[in-house]
């Protein structure tokens, strides 16, 4: 699968939002997002950098 290669993190954010992850806490440039997903806590941590990088975006998905 080909990655999307114009992808910033606060587009990431809303759409991983609209799958269940919220917000949780943020640090200066990194959000932090969690879910329950199948019984299990999943948390993301997103750089809110634009665009992010390939290997990033790969890495969190």
């Amino acid at each position: 699968m080909k990655l999307p290669r114009n992808v910033n993190g606060e587009e990431l954010v809303k759409r991983l939002s609209s799958k269940g992850y919220t917000p949780v806490h943020q640090t200066g440039s990194h959000v932090k997002l969690k879910a329950i997903i199948d019984g299990k806590t999943h948390t993301i941590t997103i750089p809110l950098h634009k665009p992010l990088r390939v290997g990033t975006f790969h890495q969190i998905l």
